[in-house]
């Protein structure tokens, strides 16, 4: 069922049923592992949103075995983004017999105090974390290879550094390269796929390391105004700043050289152990928005200005 961790990712409920549990921030290793779900139940993919929860319990959805058109797979995304009266339904729900196939699934990190995490959590939830450097490289190179064609280290490298681990990115952009030619290297790439986005992050961290608290609200608010949602841009700033913490820290084995080189300069300015505070004040500013104690843009910019 894809790729990810977590030693089991099922919790059956009763005999005729199984409920997964899905998060993490690789998000498109989860949505592989959700295909895989209906493709072995043969079965097509519902997916419910707040609406319906609101319209319909989820009781009632979950004891249906078959819609309209056969057989179903009922896909709640970003519950823990739900109001709390719905989460209170759904895990009331989740003590009942249910007969449909269901999958819980969290675009990112979840909140292991609540009450969702103590009845699908533990090791019945599967996590689908973000990829290495190393990986990122090698699974760029295997997909080009099954597309008839080749891309070489650094340039795998690049893509991904540009694409800022977003591995949706990364196929659109790879697939696009591969129409040009069927052998991609580091020219090709640095020509054809727009790093903007990957440069304003790091003018954001440059300006976080020098304590420039204007020029970085400046740079979040371009970031913003090119159409990147809030959640977004803290997924970038998580994924560079985890980069510089890798380097920062000493484990350049665990990247690769070539985005060790691109980093190593803006690694410098930082600690490792300010870079781990960093790194835990976005994860706790990403919880806070998806619980819904703070809007994403007053948690965005109250972070950033913490930052400076």
């Amino acid at each position: 069922m894809g790729d990810g961790g977590g030693a089991t990712d099922w919790c059956d409920l009763d005999s005729s049923t199984v409920i997964h549990y899905f998060y993490g921030e690789d998000t498109y290793a989860a949505r592989e592992a959700v295909a895989a779900v209906a493709e072995e139940q043969r079965a097509r993919l519902h997916w419910l949103e707040k609406e319906d929860l609101e319209n319909k319990p989820p009781q009632a959805w979950f004891q249906e075995t078959h819609g309209l058109f056969g057989a179903e797979v009922l896909v709640v995304r970003d519950v823990s983004q739900l109001t709390v009266a719905l989460k209170e339904k759904l895990v009331e729900a989740l003590k009942e017999p249910v007969k449909a196939e269901v999958v819980l699934w969290d675009r990112g990190t979840v909140d292991k105090r609540s009450k969702l995490w103590r009845v699908m959590g533990g090791g019945k939830a599967r996590e689908f974390k973000r990829r290495s450097d190393f990986e990122l490289v090698a699974w760029l190179q295997d997909r080009a290879k099954k597309k008839a064609g080749m891309i070489d280290e650094a340039a795998a490298s690049d893509l991904a550094r540009r694409a800022g681990g977003d591995r949706w990115r990364m196929v659109s952009e790879l697939d696009r390269l591969l129409l040009v030619t069927n052998k991609i290297d580091l020219a090709l790439v640095q020509k054809e796929v727009k790093g903007e986005l990957v440069e304003d992050v790091f003018r954001v961290i440059n300006a976080v390391a020098k304590k420039e608290r204007e020029r970085a609200v400046r740079g979040v608010e371009v970031l913003l105004a090119e159409g990147n949602s809030e959640l977004y841009v803290l997924t970038m700033l998580a994924y560079q700043f985890k980069t510089l913490w890798v380097i920062a820290a000493g484990n350049v084995k665990k990247i690769h050289p070539f985005a060790v080189a691109k980093n190593a300069e803006l690694a410098k300015q930082f600690s490792a152990g300010q870079l781990v505070d960093i790194l835990t004040r976005i994860l706790a500013c990403d919880l806070a928005i998806k619980q819904g104690k703070m809007t994403p843009r007053t948690g965005l910019m109250m972070l950033v200005l913490g930052l400076t």
